[in-house]
Parts: C-alpha cells; structure tokens; sequence
C-alpha cells in the first residue's frame, strides 16, 4: 500500500479551515481556562485579605489609642475603674 492511500483527499483550503476551526477551538478553551483562574485568583486574594484583617490585624493603634489604652491599665491597677455587666 503507497503512504499516501490513508491519507485524506483534501484541498489545501480545507485543510486551512480545519487547521483555523481547530486553532480556534483551542483558543476559546484557553481563553475560558484563563478566565476560571482569574477568577480563582481573586477569590485567593479575597480570602488572604480577610485572613489578614482577622489573624494578623491591618491597623495599628493610633497615638490617642495607645494614650487611652495606657490611662485605662493605670487606672485598673489603681482600682478606680468600676466594671459593670451589661
């Protein structure tokens, strides 16, 4: 049998449709694979965030803060804060 007898009998525009049909194809899969890990990347970067905010904290006190917070540990110690149940 010659090698060419398996091969199909197409012309070489058709040959450019089915290269083009297949390239496209591949790069609409690609294009929506790329798009499911953008979205996965921002659900990651979500997630990170609010871990962040939770765990580690974002903001540090302020000066007044840590004025406050000194002014309330003396007078605890001192005994001149009563606490009341809500």
């Amino acid at each position: 049998m010659p090698k060419n007898y398996l091969k199909l009998n197409i012309s070489k525009y058709e040959k450019a449709i089915c290269i083009y049909k297949t390239r496209l194809v591949k790069s609409m899969a690609t294009k929506g694979i790329n798009e499911e890990i953008t979205e996965i990347k921002f659900l990651l970067e979500k997630i990170e965030g609010i871990i962040n905010s939770r765990l580690i904290g974002e903001d540090e006190p302020e000066e007044d803060e840590i004025k406050e917070i000194k002014n309330y540990k003396r007078k605890k110690a001192e005994g001149k804060i009563e606490l009341h149940e809500i």
